[in-house]
């Protein structure tokens, strides 16, 4: 059964950068991090990180990667911290 939605309800789609999982579904999300170099940490040897990704911290708080998991080119995450 189909639910109306009321009159004047807004809905509004969040996709790209604006969404909710910085690119796509969140995968950015499973590199193994230092905190205190702002870059990637040491851990490549490890099954519980995703090594596509080569990414650090700008100092206005975005996340630049050089390489990731959708090809060649870099791209940057903005206001990702």
């Amino acid at each position: 059964q189909l639910l109306q939605i009321p009159d004047g309800t807004q809905l509004f789609c969040f996709q790209g950068n604006d969404g909710f999982a910085p690119h796509l579904n969140g995968e950015v999300f499973w590199q193994p991090w230092s905190a205190q170099s702002t870059t990637l940490g040491s851990r490549s040897d490890s099954k519980d990180f995703d090594m596509r990704f080569n990414c650090k911290e700008t100092q206005s708080g975005d996340l630049s990667c050089e390489r990731g998991n959708w090809g060649g080119g870099q791209r940057v995450i903005a206001n990702f911290f």
